[in-house]
């Protein structure tokens, strides 16, 4: 997809142009003469504010997620389904963390940076809403797992019913 659009910037700038490139240099590879702290610096917890400000009580359960996901490893593993012991397939687990990995990288970097704007999160906005969504999730489940160990219920909404719970008759 780059291919073309460094093919146009090029010929319109009448020189080899990656623009893409020209950014992250900019940004990331500052000198003495340019660089993103010529318009102002922020200090590193000026994203995680601003994101507070948007999105209130999802923030920190969307910062909550990993750590919700490895308590889930250790109190209910089924939570995400049996995880077969393959060569072949993944961890339901790993799987997930992969997914959750970019918010926490994104927010890592960008907080690195002296230079901030609140446009530089607008990526982010659907991991905080993914992130968040799975800690919620996650949550279900030990409030599940609490209700059944303390009550010695057999209610299960995680898991499949039994055969003999399930009835064919209609009214």
């Amino acid at each position: 997809m780059q291919i073309p659009i460094v093919a146009i910037d090029s010929y319109f700038y009448g020189k080899f142009t990656a623009v893409f490139w020209n950014i992250v240099k900019y940004n990331v590879f500052p000198d003495s003469s340019r660089g993103p702290d010529l318009y102002g610096t922020e200090p590193w917890y000026f994203y995680l504010l601003n994101l507070s400000l948007n999105f209130n009580i999802l923030l920190p359960m969307a910062l909550f997620s990993l750590p919700a996901l490895a308590i889930t490893y250790r109190v209910d593993r089924r939570r995400l389904g049996v995880a077969v012991s393959s060569a072949e397939q993944s961890s339901p687990f790993r799987l997930l963390a992969l997914r959750l990995l970019p918010l926490y990288t994104w927010l890592v970097i960008m907080s690195a940076q002296p230079h901030k704007e609140e446009r530089f999160m607008y990526p982010v906005y659907p991991l905080v809403c993914f992130n968040a969504a799975v800690t919620t999730y996650l949550l279900r489940g030990w409030i599940e797992i609490a209700y059944i160990n303390i009550t010695k219920s057999p209610y299960r909404v995680g898991f499949n019913y039994p055969a003999s719970y399930i009835s064919t008759d209609t009214c």
